[in-house]
């Protein structure tokens, strides 16, 4: 959505993944919309019960109120 990932460059992407840590700096986030990060947090989560299904996806409020994005 911003052409950059929520990873930092300071250790191993696979590590980040693993704890869960990603961050989203404004220089390349800022135009993206809260509801749309709200679900990329949603899909990396590190809990696989906690983490969205493709159900929780459609049912998101990003993808539901996007009209280009209706199915």
């Amino acid at each position: 959505m911003s052409g950059v990932f929520p990873f930092d460059d300071e250790e191993p992407v696979e590590d980040q993944i693993k704890a869960g840590k990603f961050t989203f700096p404004d220089r390349y986030w800022k135009h993206v919309s809260d509801d749309a990060i709200d679900l990329i947090c949603d899909l990396l989560k590190v809990d696989t019960k906690k983490r969205a299904t493709i159900d929780g996806v459609l049912k998101h409020h990003w993808f539901t109120t996007n009209k280009q994005l209706k199915l």
